[in-house]
This record gives structure tokens, C-alpha cells and sequence, in this order.
């Protein structure tokens, strides 16, 4: 039971260094990065060493600290 937690702790803690790093890196792009490094590990156009899922926990991550809703508008309703 122990380790399973500390390997649920360290992926974690990796996917959140790499959603920093991606944020740092391209900004406001990072999402469509990491949506593009899932797709293409899950294809298997691109070999990674990261755990299966790490690059959906980013694009996840990096969603929920971007978060800006669609609806609003400039303007109050009336």
C-alpha cells in the first residue's frame, strides 16, 4: 500500500514539474502541446519514458490553472 502511494506522489510531482515547464515555455499554447504529446505517445508516433497518462494529467493540470470561461460577455445582462 506504501508504495503505491509513493508512485501515485511522484507522478504527480513529475506531471506537475512538466505543466510548469510546458507554461513556462509556450504560455498560452501549452495546453495544445501537451494535448499534441498525448496524442502522439498514444499513437505511438512519439516513445516516451513518462507513465501511461502522464501527458493527459498535464494537459489536465495546465487546464484547470488556465480555467476562463466562455460565456461571459463584456457586457452585464440588463
Amino acid at each position: 500500500m506504501f508504495r503505491f502511494w509513493q508512485t501515485f506522489l511522484e507522478r504527480r510531482r513529475l506531471a506537475k514539474l512538466d505543466a510548469d515547464r510546458l507554461m513556462e515555455e509556450y504560455g498560452p499554447a501549452a495546453y495544445e502541446v501537451a494535448w499534441t504529446m498525448a496524442q502522439e505517445v498514444g499513437s505511438g508516433t512519439l516513445i516516451d519514458t513518462r507513465p501511461d497518462g502522464h501527458w493527459d494529467r498535464v494537459r489536465n493540470i495546465i487546464a484547470r490553472r488556465t480555467y476562463r470561461p466562455f460565456w461571459r460577455s463584456r457586457e452585464p445582462w440588463p
